[in-house]
């Protein structure tokens, strides 16, 4: 964990030179870039990308892409008066997912050319995460669930002898299904993101949960990439020393959410 850690650091560090390397010197003239107003066929609630692409998702069940940086948009999907459309994300080229009010769960597998809808109750769905059509993680109200068999069946994530732990740390700050074995969710004591933080993890398919703390670190972000789980935060080091120790940036990957 150590040298990933290290390693990581560099790789941010680097990431910073580079944006300060494109930050104009003093004097220096900044130009702004162009922003342009385009219509889309319903109101926007939520937008990520895919390749090239650009999607966006909202009233009415209408989900829509650009592949124009946003100019003209493509309507692929909507129902007139139907639920709404908090969210939508891919995993990958083929295959994405939205999900929003009503327990709606849309889903494709042919880059988004046709979505076929899924049912996680009646429950709105505050965020989601899929690795895969059978394998994905939603947050509603009440509940965390977690699915293995394309929305079939939707059990109650469980902390088993760490419950409490649900009660300490009450706020779903992200969600990750990383692949069949692998989810994980980053709960938060508190809404802002400075706030302490425990992962409940699985890698046996949802049939087990585990508590998995990370001492001296606050994380401000848990995502998948390339597979893998990232998160960045900032890690408290030299506590020991006199005066107290003091923050650092931190950067941690694992393919499996404990080690």
């Amino acid at each position: 964990m150590e040298n990933n850690r290290i390693k990581l650091v560099a790789v941010l560090l680097v990431c910073l030179s580079l944006l300060m390397a494109n930050i104009p010197a003093v004097g220096e003239e900044k130009s702004d870039p162009n922003w342009n107003t385009t219509d889309v066929p319903f109101r926007v609630l939520a937008v990520t990308s895919n390749g090239s692409s650009l999607w966006a998702s909202g009233t009415d069940e209408a989900i829509a892409v650009s592949s124009d940086a946003g100019a003209h948009w493509q309507l692929k999907h909507k129902t007139q008066d139907g639920n709404l459309l908090l969210s939508i994300q891919f995993t990958n080229e083929r295959f994405g997912y939205a999900a929003g009010t009503g327990g709606l769960i849309l889903t494709t597998e042919n880059g988004g050319e046709s979505w076929v809808p899924h049912s996680a109750g009646s429950a709105t769905i505050l965020q989601a995460s899929f690795s895969d059509p059978s394998h994905g993680l939603v947050r509603t109200p009440e509940t965390l669930l977690y699915t293995v068999d394309g929305g079939s069946t939707w059990p109650v994530v469980s902390a088993g002898d760490d419950a409490e732990v649900l009660k300490t740390f009450p706020y779903t700050y992200s969600l990750v299904a990383l692949d069949a074995a692998h989810m994980a969710v980053m709960l938060k004591q508190g809404s802002a993101q400075y706030e302490p933080q425990a992962f409940l993890v699985t890698s046996d398919g949802g049939k087990s949960w585990r508590v998995v703390n990370i001492p001296n670190v606050t994380l401000y972000s848990f995502l998948r990439a390339q597979g893998t789980y990232w998160a960045i935060g900032t890690e408290v080091v030299h506590k020991d020393k006199p005066g107290g120790g003091y923050a650092v940036p931190v950067a941690l990957y694992s393919s499996d959410g404990i080690q």
